[in-house]
């Protein structure tokens, strides 16, 4: 008994130890225009992002297909911050290299001119048997404040290549898909809130 008893001991104390978590942050974002007329002369506001479900969750997502169905969490991966306001802020910092305002703000002020808010319906890494892309899609809009109806309402996506099979690999792919779907918004938003541009 005392020799079975010590090898159970023996055998725990081998056991691995539980892998640390990790915590990931996106790189400062590097607006690919700069604006020569800006969307708003004075202030901007950027309201956080809403999302449902697990898109609330700081855990990063995959699918084990592209058409897959189900959505998985990883277990040791996590976003620093929540992904809507992770994608707000990201957004926030594009818009403000952008010249999009004088100034970008993400406190409500009654000084805004022009009020952009988001949803987040797509935040994942797609596995494949021979490549890994991430999905993207944000619903994002502008309003004026006070009023009745938005100047833009519009659905954004894209999927973008992972170069490589490392989670630093998959966030600068996050990365480059939120460039991209900001681009766009911007040259649609500045056609929206200025048609004459």
């Amino acid at each position: 008994m005392l020799v079975v008893l010590t090898a159970g001991l023996s055998a725990c104390a081998r056991q691995s130890p539980v892998p640390a978590d990790h915590f990931y942050r996106l790189p400062e974002p590097q607006a690919v225009h700069v604006m020569s007329t800006p969307l708003a002369e004075e202030m901007v506001l950027v309201k956080q992002f809403n999302a449902n479900g697990v898109y609330i969750e700081r855990a990063m997502l995959f699918t084990n297909d592209a058409q897959s169905v189900e959505l998985q969490q990883y277990r040791y991966h996590f976003w620093q911050d929540s992904p809507g306001r992770l994608v707000r802020d990201h957004l926030v910092s594009y818009l403000r290299d952008a010249n999009a305002a004088a100034v970008v703000a993400t406190e409500n002020n009654a000084a805004a001119e022009l009020v952009i808010s988001g949803k987040i319906t797509q935040f994942e890494q797609r596995k494949r048997p021979d490549s890994i892309q991430v999905a993207v899609a944000l619903e994002l809009r502008v309003d004026r404040p006070g009023g009745d109806r938005p100047i833009l309402l519009n659905r954004y996506s894209t999927q973008v290549a992972v170069d490589g099979d490392s989670f630093e690999a998959t966030v600068r792919a996050f990365n480059k898909a939120l460039l991209q779907l900001f681009d766009e918004f911007l040259t649609v938003a500045q056609r929206a809130v200025s048609p004459s541009q």
